[in-house]
């Protein structure tokens, strides 16, 4: 009887376990990380001496890119952690000495600015407030906002794949080192993405495809919706698995909902993308391949549109906004588009369903409708608009059919229709670039 008990407490405490390491991601987490990169909030911070190691995040050892002069690791409340969704983003706090109470100041004011990566769980930390890893007493009033990690020259510079306790059928994967958080990972099974489930210390994990074999591709996708995809040669746990991808930054006119995998329970599928496509990226030691896909570069909002200023937020909006690459930080892309012919139809989003239309005018061209709000959006040049996988495609993709303008009038993708593109382009030599699907 004894032992029966035994064994009973043993797999009850592995159930709780397991429990506890599942994060019940939704899009309310996703928003609130997004918010944090739009806006400064403010909290209550302290002390809590060097870095022990062993930080909920599991980032350990810490990365290059945390690893910079001047940058300190920090711990974060749930308002911040957001089921492990903060983990790596890097931030920017602010001081100016200003203590908590009167009674909890210390020798070792906060003032100034200070750079950081939330490497760990506060528990009793409220949003927008933090534990320092770093020498020093008293509590102290801060201000905070999430920024673009520093950028590292070479390989270093790329985001790092990370598996634990990983073998054929059950996979557990951390993507690190990255310029912004990443909200959601995908691996390629049976011609698809499936979504896989974040963990509460960072991870993302899949199991119940039957034995998977490698090489394989996994997508990720950040915080602004931008997607890269790296192939990995085989499971190896404990080990920095290095890539050619690297997100290009925050881009503060995305839209958080219209990311589709962001760790939540249920293996949600995609359509994957264009198999004779130039492939995104390789880690795990595989062939090199050319630059690793983006999204789609990004467009401006129409002068009567209402354009989002933060999560569930809008602000009227003009178009003094410059152009910018989705995921980017308004900042070149690094195939710089020339501005396209034509004008946009500010009334074009008028009553059709949300989702992403061809330009009738410019098949380069593309338009995104969000409950009503109208987008105008830009392909790189060579690049047409694939409406099939609702990317930024070589143009031998695109299927063509005869019929001319007229057609694509009367076909545009409506209520789950497909046009074909007319247009034909020569000469690529960009990359794909992705779009969330």
């Amino acid at each position: 009887m004894d032992v029966l008990k035994f064994s009973l407490l043993i797999c009850v405490l592995l159930c709780l376990k397991g429990t506890i390491l599942q994060a019940q991601t939704s899009m309310e987490n996703v928003k609130a990380i997004w918010s944090r990169y739009a806006k400064v909030t403010s909290g209550l911070s302290t002390y809590y001496n060097d870095y022990p190691g062993g930080g909920a995040c599991a980032l350990d050892p810490v990365s290059p890119l945390n690893k910079q002069p001047d940058w300190m690791l920090v711990a974060a409340g749930k308002g911040d952690y957001q089921e492990s969704l903060g983990c790596g983003m890097c931030i920017e706090i602010k001081a100016n000495g200003e203590q908590a109470t009167a009674a909890s100041g210390g020798p070792t004011p906060m003032k100034g600015t200070y750079k950081a990566t939330i490497w760990d769980l506060c528990g009793g930390c409220k949003q927008a407030g933090f534990d320092f890893y770093r020498k020093g007493f008293g509590k102290y009033k801060t201000s905070f906002k999430a920024i673009e990690c520093p950028t590292v020259p070479g390989k270093d510079g790329n985001i790092q794949l990370r598996f634990s306790g990983s073998d054929n059928w059950y996979i557990k994967l951390q993507a690190r080192n990255s310029k912004v958080v990443t909200v959601g990972m995908e691996i390629e099974h049976n011609n698809k993405w499936v979504c896989m489930k974040r963990t509460a210390d960072n991870y993302f994990t899949i199991n119940g495809l039957g034995e998977i074999k490698f090489p394989k591709k996994f997508r990720i996708t950040s915080i602004s919706g931008e997607q890269l995809v790296a192939t990995v040669s085989e499971v190896t746990d404990d080990v920095n698995i290095p890539t050619n991808i690297q997100y290009s930054g925050f881009n503060p006119d995305s839209n958080p909902e219209s990311i589709k995998c962001y760790g939540q329970d249920g293996k949600s599928e995609q359509p994957i993308g264009p198999t004779n496509a130039p492939a995104s990226g390789t880690a795990g030691g595989t062939k090199p391949t050319p630059a690793a896909s983006t999204s789609p570069s990004g467009g401006q909002p129409l002068p009567t549109s209402k354009v989002p200023t933060s999560a569930g937020g809008s602000s009227a909006g003009g178009s003094s906004a410059p152009l910018t690459t989705a995921g980017g930080n308004n900042k070149p892309s690094p195939s710089p588009t020339s501005k396209p012919p034509g004008e946009p139809d500010e009334k074009f989003c008028n009553g059709k369903a949300d989702g992403l239309y061809v330009d009738p005018n410019d098949f380069s061209n593309f338009y995104q409708c969000d409950n009503g709000i109208t987008y105008w959006k830009h392909c790189p040049e060579g690049l047409l608009f694939n409406p099939d996988l609702n990317v930024c495609d070589w143009p031998t993709n695109v299927k063509y059919r005869a019929g001319g303008q007229k057609d694509v009038d009367e076909g545009r993708h409506h209520g789950g229709s497909i046009i074909q593109i007319l247009k034909k382009s020569e000469g690529l030599e960009t990359s794909i670039l992705s779009k969330q699907q």
